[in-house]
């Protein structure tokens, strides 16, 4: 058995979490004037996110003592150890792609006392975000070595005797959501005094999931007229 007494003064030391993100963004954008008065705009932008964590609990930390004697057993006066000593490795990552797209026309124009401003476009946004998560077991720093354990037993717990199985701490994660916005607005000015105005949106909050799909859109619309004396 391993010492199963907690130190609360020197367990930090050998309990290590190690976090890296690295992030790459870039960006593009183009405007063209069609005729005067007219104009498209267009902004691209990427970004690709990948994030890794690590935690260790090294064999001498309470976390791993504890959980590596929970499951040992004494088998004719000998002792077998279930969970392979050692430390004990989780590891995850995280890795994102996303892009964005805006595309705009944009009008300005002014007729002797009639004055026409106008934009529409849209926007597109699709982003992907991927991981997973996996546990080891009996954990060598020194030359990277883990132990395989046994996952489809039950053992009895030392203390209780209750049968549990070992904690695999394994999955897999995916989700994409994609984004689609229409927008407008547009303003008719009379001799700088009489301005209507008018803006619409169309958001629907569009997204795919391994177990999820939503396309509920909806429409944001306003108009007003301002007279200026």
């Amino acid at each position: 058995m391993l010492d199963w007494n907690y130190y609360p003064l020197t367990d930090w030391k050998y309990q290590t979490s190690n976090n890296k993100i690295s992030d790459i963004l870039a960006t593009a954008a183009l405007d063209y004037q069609i005729i005067k008065g007219l104009n498209a705009t267009a902004n691209y932008q990427y970004e690709r996110q990948f994030g890794l964590n690590s935690n260790i609990a090294d064999v001498n930390s309470y976390m791993a003592r504890d959980y590596i004697n929970r499951f040992t057993q004494i088998v004719n006066g000998n002792t077998v150890f279930i969970v392979p000593t050692g430390g004990i490795l989780n590891k995850s990552n995280n890795i994102l792609n996303a892009n964005n797209l805006r595309g705009q026309l944009s009008f300005d124009n002014i007729y002797g006392k009639h004055s026409i401003t106008a934009i529409a476009g849209l926007e597109l946004r699709s982003a992907n975000t991927s991981g997973y998560q996996e546990r080891f077991y009996g954990y060598n720093p020194n030359n990277l070595t883990t132990a395989g354990v046994d996952y489809t037993r039950a053992y009895p717990n030392f203390i209780t005797k209750r049968n549990s199985f070992i904690q695999r701490n394994q999955s897999l994660n995916e989700r994409t959501t994609r984004f689609v916005s229409y927008f407008a607005n547009t303003a008719y000015t009379f001799d700088n005094r009489y301005t209507l105005s008018a803006s619409a949106r169309r958001m629907p909050p569009i997204f795919w999931s391994k177990n999820q799909r939503s396309v509920e859109p909806f429409l944001v619309g306003r108009g007003c007229m301002e007279i200026i004396k």
